[in-house]
């Protein structure tokens, strides 16, 4: 986990805080069983129920840390935990223990995620969460959109 001691440089007067639990809301399946068939894995249908599952995940929005914590049966204890610092390129293990570079970007009410190797732009805005995953070699698209989960509190 990151270090979360001393002061943000983001005004919070200025910039959403994303923190919550995000959970899949829609998915447009046959484009991610396209787009999983593209990436050559040997079972897309696998894939993609992975997928749905890992879509329920908890962040906490520092301001200059994003921390992102979901379901990955790959990782140690079946979670697996990002820890993307804004204006910089992470580069560790993501989703299917597959190495991954992510650029988190942040503007105004709105943070947005970039993964170099999947070619998945996130982008958060209010209380729902964009995504596209565009395979490079035959620009196939999967889409789908996450919300953040209302407080019981």
């Amino acid at each position: 986990m990151a270090n979360l001691v001393g002061k943000s440089t983001v005004d919070r007067k200025k910039t959403a805080d994303f923190t919550g639990k995000w959970r899949l809301l829609e998915m447009d399946e046959e484009s991610f069983l396209r787009f999983f068939k593209a990436m050559d894995y040997s079972d897309p249908k696998a894939a993609m129920q992975f997928y749905k599952n890992g879509a329920q995940q908890e962040i906490v929005d520092k301001g200059d840390i994003v921390i992102i914590n979901y379901p990955d049966p790959t990782a140690e204890g079946g979670r697996r935990v990002l820890d993307l610092t804004v204006g910089q390129v992470w580069v560790g293990k993501a989703s299917m223990g597959i190495k991954s570079k992510i650029f988190a970007t942040r503007q105004g009410n709105k943070l947005m995620l970039d993964s170099f190797i999947h070619n998945a732009i996130y982008l958060f805005q209010g209380d729902k969460m964009l995504f596209d995953m565009t395979h490079r070699g035959t620009g196939i698209t999967a889409r789908g959109v996450l919300v953040r989960e209302k407080s019981k509190l």
